[in-house]
């Protein structure tokens, strides 16, 4: 009888124990539970749910993960994406979910470059940089970086346009550093930083330009109002020209003024803002205003010769802003070229000595010597 009254007792068990556990539901019903409740909006609910699968899951490491990775979801569904943030940087930093990880990084990856937006839309956009230099570590192939590339590119252009050069170029330089296989960007970066550094260039040529400015203006060789620099030179075709020929001398004047203009004014420019090389000046970026036959021959030395010769006088023109461009070119020349060439260490018995650089009033100096000599050299051909 004793004996059957401990069975009694361990079946009634078993049967009370069964029963809990049917009514009580398993751990992917709380799962579900917690989805349809996030995707009927009611998170607080759903939230709760997902807790109390934590709670239930005990040891069992794939339901641990299911609740942490549901409860991330709501957030992002409420739109909480900073609590989005913590839950999925809390399943990455538990190396026994290392399995569900690149899932994760995934959602993460998303949820850094939400927030990155976001934080671009406020008065101080900088806060969004460190979102998407997390973002790029998780994915090196992420979106964030042409987002970091975009942000750096239009910060650099606002602080060229306050005359903050020195940021614009880092700036530039570090979206250059992002860029990996773009071309058509990498050569949109560097016309930006050519542009930078030609600011650059420009205010310390606008000072040297100055000191010289009342002299060349004196010259009747720059004229301020129009900012333009008014160049005439005097060639000369050999002969007389009558009706007969003027044509066919008048295309041989124009070749000879025309090739001799571009070598003027890149002797002018060099000696304008002493520069160590001649710029090569375009034809195109001269106006002729006039080209014209004197009238009354003379006779002159040509090619060991005295011949008869007629002067053809070439007047033509070019803006302030071609002059600084081309002045440009030749400083950007020489500081690639020391760029790329080896450098020398001095001897220390003999420490090299460098030359200090001439003065902004010095340099003038030499430029307008430059120039004048340029002027009185066309009266002597007259």
């Amino acid at each position: 009888m004793k004996k059957l009254s401990i069975l009694s007792k361990a079946s009634l068990a078993f049967a009370l124990s069964s029963q809990l556990l049917a009514c009580s539901p398993n751990h992917q019903e709380i799962y579900d539970k917690g989805a349809l409740l996030a995707s009927q909006k009611n998170f607080e609910a759903a939230l709760q749910s997902y807790k109390q699968l934590n709670e239930a899951a005990g040891e069992s490491l794939l339901y641990q993960y299911k609740a942490l990775f549901g409860e991330a979801e709501v957030y992002r569904l409420k739109g909480d994406l900073d609590a989005q943030h913590t839950t999925l940087k809390k399943i990455l930093n538990n190396t026994n979910f290392s399995e569900h990880h690149v899932l994760v990084k995934e959602k993460l990856e998303e949820n850094l470059l939400s927030k990155a937006q976001k934080e671009r839309l406020k008065p101080d956009p900088s806060t969004a940089m460190p979102l998407y230099q997390e973002a790029l570590k998780l994915n090196p192939n992420s979106s964030a970086r042409r987002h970091m590339i975009d942000y750096l590119i239009a910060q650099a252009d606002s602080a060229l346009q306050d005359k903050q050069i020195e940021t614009a170029l880092e700036n530039y330089k570090q979206a250059q550093d992002l860029n990996q296989s773009d071309e058509t960007l990498a050569k949109r970066i560097e016309a930006k930083v050519k542009a930078a550094n030609y600011s650059i260039f420009k205010l310390k040529a606008e000072q040297l330009f100055a000191a010289q400015v009342k002299d060349l203006t004196n010259d009747k060789v720059y004229d301020p109002q129009t900012k333009t620099f008014y160049y005439k030179l005097t060639t000369f075709v050999e002969g007389k020209v009558t009706r007969k020929n003027q044509e066919e001398q008048l295309k041989l004047a124009k070749e000879k003024a025309q090739a001799q203009s571009v070598i003027d004014v890149g002797t002018q420019i060099q000696g304008l803002f002493a520069l160590t090389a001649t710029p090569q000046v375009n034809q195109a970026q001269l106006t002729v205003t006039k080209g014209e036959f004197s009238k009354r021959t003379k006779r002159m030395k040509l090619n060991g010769k005295r011949v008869r010769v007629t002067p053809f006088d070439y007047h033509f023109t070019m803006p302030l802003e071609a002059v600084y461009e081309l002045a440009f070119e030749v400083e950007q020349a020489q500081a690639s070229e020391d760029s790329a060439a080896p450098k020398e260490l001095a001897s220390p018995k003999e420490p090299a000595s460098p030359k200090e650089p001439a003065s902004p009033k010095e340099q003038a100096t030499e430029g307008q010597k430059t120039l004048k000599k340029s002027s009185k050299d066309d009266k002597n051909k007259q």
